[in-house]
């Protein structure tokens, strides 16, 4: 074996990393120089309580308040087709990242 984990190891991507990079040592570690220098641009980081509110606005979103089922409006079902985003799959990934614990 090599070693190296993805940080993203364990979210059900086999043999990808998060932005479908390679799983190579040196394509770990440029992924994560680059995920840790944007966090450090990124002025929400600073603030433990304003970074753990904006998560919790961001899950209250991507539910409908009446039945707490994924939000259409932010969560299509079909992402990849439709050319959206992956919400959900793209928030476990932060969630479940080493920095966020």
């Amino acid at each position: 074996g090599g070693g190296c984990l993805s940080p993203m190891a364990g979210l059900g991507v086999p043999g990808q990393a998060a932005e479908g990079g390679d799983l190579s040592c040196a394509g770990l570690v440029h992924q994560n120089v680059f995920y840790f220098e944007g966090r450090h641009r990124r002025r929400i980081y600073e603030d433990l309580e304003l970074h753990a509110l904006m998560l919790t606005l961001m899950l209250a979103l991507l539910l409908t308040p009446r039945r707490g089922l994924l939000d259409p409006r932010y969560c299509d079902q079909y992402p990849l087709m439709n050319h959206k985003r992956n919400i959900p799959y793209l928030l476990s990934l932060h969630l479940n990242h080493s920095a966020d614990r």
